[in-house]
């Protein structure tokens, strides 16, 4: 009886193999999907804006806040070990193109209201989160502004004394 169910599996296993290979004429393939961005993320304070070589595109230098620094070594053998410090700096240069996402994130009272801005609008001292490619090609760029309790409300008018007789 087991020998009967397992030959039976193998049958059934081998017409859908065979079913599924030979696919009926005129039926369309599955299309690959692309490659998807693999993007870093820091965030940082603007030191410095200026035009690229390139039209139409900005560079944009940002001092980045974390800066993860290399754990000590917890055995003798491994502290003699003298490796040479990288040379890296605190800040980094960012290309931003035509294709970059520029948006404004305004934080005012637990509410995010996003708006979109142009290359133009950033500014040395803004805080800014970059998401960029291993080129250094930002694919987008958010300038984050806190309204600390900062109450949204309708312009007063100025009153006018009456003048006195």
């Amino acid at each position: 009886m087991r020998s009967v169910h397992l030959s039976l599996a193998f049958v059934s296993a081998f017409a859908l193999t065979a079913t599924v290979s030979a696919a009926p004429a005129g039926t369309k393939s599955i299309k690959a999907k692309p490659p998807q961005l693999h993007l870093h993320h820091t965030h940082g304070v603007v030191v410095a804006v200026a035009p690229a070589a390139a039209k139409g595109q900005v560079e944009v230098q940002v001092k980045v806040h974390h800066r993860h620094v290399a754990k000590k070594a917890k055995t003798a053998a491994a502290a003699a070990v003298v490796k040479k410090p990288k040379a890296v700096s605190g800040t980094r240069t960012f290309h931003v193109t035509q294709t970059t996402h520029l948006t404004r994130a305004v934080h005012n009272q637990g509410k995010v209201s996003h708006h979109a801005i142009l290359a133009t609008e950033i500014h040395k001292g803004q805080h800014v989160h970059v998401s960029f490619n291993k080129q250094h090609n930002a694919h987008g760029v958010e300038v984050v502004v806190h309204q600390h309790n900062k109450k949204v409300t309708a312009a007063k008018k100025p009153t006018v004394k009456p003048k006195k007789k």
